[in-house]
């Protein structure tokens, strides 16, 4: 029956996003810091509390995000917001519609007998609802990364849903009635941005930023802690000391750097990477062949190379 096969899907869905969640938590290095983000953006979560994430890039913020999503089983809906966000982009608007061929043999069927077309069904243009009316409407959760590049004229359009009573009021999508949308009861909205003083990033306004639960995610500063991040990226014994080598160049780095913009030039997703491309170059040799520190080194310069192609060490001496 129907119901049957809808129950047989919503398992097949869940028995799907456990795996997903376990594979995700088994990738992720579970720092202190790390434990701390993931009970504080659950808390808010658990409390329908919208929670907003500001730290540094690549310190685990959308990933936290996700795994929750997995474990709780909702559809996780990311806007990623740039300079050029507009409105639509989080509510919708009009869309070219595309008849079916159904639609279109009707309509020819209704011209040859001298019929009247039906306007609402030959309308050129159809309301489609954005991600946000779709996550309010389903109950899903809505990610919106990167908050603070749009303008605030468009952030301002989600005081409304930040407040107690989650109403979102559309008067874009026209009508004799103003719709007035009331948020589902499993509807959350979380959101990231990074800090302030960063290039090219600015402070929220004061009235959106006070509604949100501000959850400040500090950076790595601990080489034990960058150190356990890589091995998650390295998980074969032989390969394991080459994490602690990462680490330590990452710590090298960031003492010598200072704390000018040289020091921001250095990742945490840079070292994941160069851990990766360790374990790939790994794969790629004979399980006899022996690893050598120089190897680390020739993989750097690979990423280097591939990153700032310009200004690799090849060629500036061709030039």
């Amino acid at each position: 029956s129907a119901s049957n096969a809808a129950a047989a899907a919503d398992a097949r869905s869940a028995k799907q996003d456990a795996t997903d969640a376990a594979q995700l938590s088994e990738a992720m290095a579970w720092t202190p810091a790390m434990c701390r983000l993931f009970s504080l953006v659950e808390a808010c979560m658990n409390h329908k509390e919208p929670a907003l994430l500001v730290g540094e890039t690549g310190c685990g913020k959308a990933s936290v995000c996700q795994l929750l999503a997995l474990l709780r089983g909702q559809k996780l809906r990311i806007l990623n917001c740039h300079q050029h966000t507009e409105t639509g982009d989080f509510l919708g608007g009009f869309r070219p519609t595309r008849p079916t061929g159904a639609e279109t043999d009707d309509n020819d069927d209704d011209d040859a007998e001298g019929g009247i077309v039906d306007k609402k069904a030959a309308a050129p243009f159809a309301w489609e609802d954005g991600p946000l009316i779709k996550a309010m409407r389903d109950g899903d959760i809505l990610l919106v990364d990167e908050l603070s590049l749009a303008e605030d004229s468009v952030l301002e359009r989600l005081n409304s849903v930040l407040e107690p009573g989650r109403t979102l009021t559309l008067p874009e999508k026209g009508g004799s009635e103003v719709e007035e949308l009331v948020a589902h009861p499993n509807f959350l909205l979380l959101a990231t941005m990074n800090p302030g003083g960063d290039f090219g990033k600015k402070e929220l306004s004061p009235a959106l930023r006070n509604r949100f639960n501000e959850i400040w995610v500090g950076a790595t500063g601990d080489a034990a802690e960058m150190e356990q991040i890589c091995a998650r990226r390295i998980p074969e014994p032989e390969l394991k000391p080459f994490a602690g080598h990462l680490a330590r160049f990452w710590e090298f780095y960031r003492e010598i750097a200072g704390r000018g913009a040289a020091r921001a030039a250095l990742l945490t997703r840079d070292l994941v990477a160069w851990a990766q491309v360790v374990r790939a170059a790994a794969a790629r040799r004979s399980r006899t062949a022996r690893i050598s520190p120089s190897s680390t080194a020739w993989a750097s310069v690979w990423v280097y190379r591939r990153r700032w192609p310009r200004d690799s060490p090849s060629s500036a001496s061709s030039s």
